[in-house]
């Protein structure tokens, strides 16, 4: 079988499968958007995507009885243009410290993926939501939240890391250097020592 047969035969295969060298093989013949990098992270994200719809729909009613996520006001998505509009409150994470809650928005992104902007006020236990609703293939957004929530408070997700939290924290580091700026960064560090123990 040839390299493009291959290529044909991996994209008809589920996502949540491939291996890492499969990866690199869909990426080498599928047309795709970003940099190398991005486009392997889009297919992983799909892979935990499915994943995580496995753990979400494996939790009972009964288990959410005590979660509550009140939708306290919601405005349609009008088209393509504008974006629908949800404000809840959750009541139980009113104080909650800042990562519980970029954490939860982290999942809610992966689970649900058309969000335009999201923000939060910990204090007040409030959650606002701009998001691109896709008709048939988006799970209730309410119902997510709540599962969401109670995954979060039974240590079922971690919080350790989460990209909104630290993001913004490596704009300034080595994970955030282009190529020439790590290779100059290193041609330093290789220069230095040696001028410091230069005999004059």
């Amino acid at each position: 079988m040839n390299a493009h047969s291959d290529s044909a035969a991996q994209a008809d295969h589920p996502r949540s499968y491939l291996t890492f060298q499969d990866i690199l093989e869909t990426v080498s013949h599928e047309p795709g958007q970003g940099r190398l990098l991005e486009q392997i992270e889009k297919i992983v994200r799909v892979q935990q995507r499915e994943r995580l719809h496995v753990v979400l729909s494996q939790i009972a009613e009964d288990q959410l009885l005590p979660v509550q996520v009140l939708l306290e006001r919601d405005l349609p998505q009008k088209g393509k243009c504008n974006s629908a509009y949800n404000r809840f409150m959750i009541p139980s994470w009113k104080k909650y410290d800042d990562i519980y809650w970029q954490s939860l928005i982290d999942y809610m992104i992966l689970a649900l993926r058309t969000f335009k902007e999201i923000h939060f006020c910990a204090n007040r236990g409030k959650l606002v939501l701009h998001y691109f609703d896709i008709p048939g293939g988006t799970p209730r957004i309410q119902d997510v939240i709540r599962k969401l929530v109670w995954l979060i408070d039974n240590g079922h997700l971690s919080v350790d890391f989460t990209r909104s939290r630290w993001m913004e924290n490596w704009r300034h580091t080595v994970a955030s250097m282009s190529r020439e700026e790590v290779l100059t960064a290193a041609g330093i560090l290789e220069i230095v020592p040696k001028l410091l123990l230069r005999p004059d």
